[in-house]
């Protein structure tokens, strides 16, 4: 006998004996059961049938059934579907911390209701930077290596403006061939440009302090404008005008200058002189400022004005000592 058939058995003898400690044993008990009551019974039996008891204890290992190796469809067999996993039955899902404690900070997946997606931000519009415009002492009046014929008839190269300052270096060309560098303030000045020579012309300028016809006039278009650069003659005295003793005795500190420029007049106050040469101050936007300015190449359009009272020259000493400015 297996142990189904002992299972089977062992069901029968149980309703048997629970039939007869309800009825008591056949033909002994002297109470009829109604029809209502042998209906009762019958029903409780059917379901006595499908739902053993459970039991109490475990049977020992020899009254134990055997166990049967697990069933499978045939499909999984043949590997036509794969097998779903047993739904985990009697186990909570469980969340994080976080939803338990503040639903507005459940992730999506778990929120119940789906929150609204975020909007682009429109773009911030950056302030662009205004650049101050350039100041007139930093902005070309020519191209570098431009020759120009001034009002008193020498002869320069332009260079470029000085920073920070309203001047403009300009190589003056002398006659004896040499270069002198100066701070001109060409605003005040009638210039013509005549040609232009490359910036090989240049550097070898600044490096020899010294310039050579050839090499100004090869870049000259016009006869006439070749005309205007004189002959170096190395033993030629200087041809530069020679301001009259007497007014050359009567330059002192606070002598007030006017230069003519045609219809214009440029105002200036002699303030002394070093191994450069002559300087002289000058009112610029209401401050004053130094320079060398070489007064014998202004000719007849230089006069001497009287010289200015203690006061003023104390004022003028003055304010150059809280701003001072030196142009060569």
């Amino acid at each position: 006998m297996n142990s189904k058939d002992k299972e089977s058995a062992w069901e029968e003898e149980y309703l048997r004996k629970l039939e007869e400690s309800i009825s008591g044993k056949s033909g002994s008990s002297i109470y009829k059961m109604t029809p209502e009551e042998e209906l009762r019974k019958k029903r409780q039996l059917e379901r006595l049938r499908m739902q053993p008891p459970p039991r109490t204890a475990p049977l020992p290992p020899f009254q134990q059934p055997e166990k049967e190796p697990p069933r499978i469809p045939i499909e999984w067999a043949l590997g036509e579907s794969a097998p779903t996993p047993p739904a985990a039955e009697g186990k909570s899902v469980s969340l994080p911390i976080e939803h338990a404690i503040n639903e507005d900070e459940t992730e999506p997946g778990w929120s119940k209701t789906p929150s609204p997606a975020k909007e682009p931000q429109p773009p911030r519009a950056i302030p662009r930077q205004e650049t101050p415009p350039p100041s007139k002492s930093s902005v070309l009046l020519y191209e570098m290596g431009t020759v120009l014929h001034l009002e008193d008839g020498s002869l320069g190269i332009y260079k470029g403006p000085i920073s920070g300052k309203e001047y403009h270096l300009v190589y003056h060309l002398r006659p004896d061939g040499k270069v002198e560098a100066e701070g001109i303030y060409l605003s005040a000045y009638r210039c013509e440009a005549l040609g232009k020579v490359p910036h090989s012309v240049v550097q070898e300028m600044q490096r020899t302090m010294r310039w050579y016809r050839d090499s100004i006039i090869s870049h000259l278009t016009s006869e006439e404008q070749k005309r205007l650069v004189p002959f170096l003659s190395p033993g030629r005295p200087k041809t530069e005008v020679i301001e009259p003793l007497k007014k050359k005795e009567t330059l002192e500190r606070g002598r007030r200058l006017k230069i003519g420029f045609g219809d214009r007049v440029w105002d200036a106050v002699y303030w002394g002189s070093d191994e450069l040469g002559q300087i002289v101050a000058h009112n610029t936007h209401k401050n004053w400022t130094l320079m060398h300015l070489n007064l014998g190449r202004f000719g007849d359009s230089l006069e001497y004005g009287d010289l200015c009272s203690p006061e003023e020259i104390r004022e003028i000493n003055q304010m150059l000592s809280e701003h001072i400015t030196f142009s060569d």
